[in-house]
């Protein structure tokens, strides 16, 4: 008698992934290899940012005048990058120098790795904000910050506590997509989404807003305490959250939903 067929852990779950296209396939890639479904529908996309804030910070930091830079994702790390290569300022050269270089988690260092060029100081475990702050050591001058316009200010405060002087600037915006496809927004109505991966309050604000007052249904999942605290606001209870808060966190908070 032939072996019975192995299954994986998502065997059949219909999952919705709501991030924006450039960031969905490594989360969908994760979820299909374990048999589950994953259904991509964007409920936020990015959008350019201070342009010409960036390019300032990007010149200033080529001529010296940071002691530090934290990247808290990854589109915080290609928007530098972008903006470096722009202002024809090799990337690698002028953050090498800096005393601190500190990236939210283990995800965002190997994208400063290979976007970057250079090897990060300070990593944290967990990857969020706050733990990037309690990670930073003491110093002084000059912090970059270049991140979303949704940030939070955690990390300005642990900076300061710190002794740095952080210096933000808006390198990306996030808005709500447009809409969600009309076959995405039939399967919540009618119970074909079992689970829900939240990966950033972002993603949380930008669903309520698309779904408004339309029935849905499905087990909410996210990434940690921020996108949990999101889903609060908004009503949504939480079935469970990645710890460790990454991608490898998070498929195995959907799979112990699931089961």
């Amino acid at each position: 008698m032939a072996a019975p067929e192995s299954r994986g852990r998502l065997a059949g779950r219909r999952v919705l992934v709501p991030r924006p296209p450039h960031q969905a396939s490594e989360l969908s890639r994760r979820i299909a290899a374990v048999d589950g479904v994953p259904i991509e529908a964007a409920t936020v996309t990015t959008a350019p940012g201070d342009v010409e804030g960036l390019r300032v910070a990007v010149t200033r930091l080529h001529e010296g005048a940071y002691a530090g830079a934290c990247l808290t994702s990854a589109n915080g790390v290609h928007a530098l990058a972008d903006a470096c290569a722009g202002a024809d300022v090799d990337p690698g050269s002028a953050l090498r120098p800096l005393r601190l270089l500190g990236a939210v988690g283990p995800r965002t260092a190997a994208l400063v790795r290979d976007r970057l060029g250079t090897e990060p100081t300070v990593v944290p475990a967990n990857a969020t904000g706050a733990s990037l702050g309690r990670a930073i050591p003491d110093g002084r001058g000059e912090v970059l910050l270049p991140r979303g316009d949704r940030a939070t200010r955690d990390l300005d405060r642990a900076l300061v506590a710190a002794g740095w002087t952080p210096d933000p600037v808006v390198a990306y915006r996030t808005v709500t997509a447009d809409r969600l496809p009309p076959e995405v927004l039939a399967d919540l109505a009618g119970g074909r989404v079992d689970l829900l991966a939240f990966t950033a309050a972002s993603t949380v604000h930008g669903f309520v807003e698309l779904v408004g007052d339309r029935p849905w249904s499905g087990r909410v999942v996210t990434i940690g305490p921020v996108t949990s605290a999101a889903c609060r606001e908004h009503g949504l209870g939480v079935a469970a959250e990645a710890d460790p808060h990454d991608l490898d966190g998070l498929l195995a908070a959907l799979e112990r939903a699931a089961g």
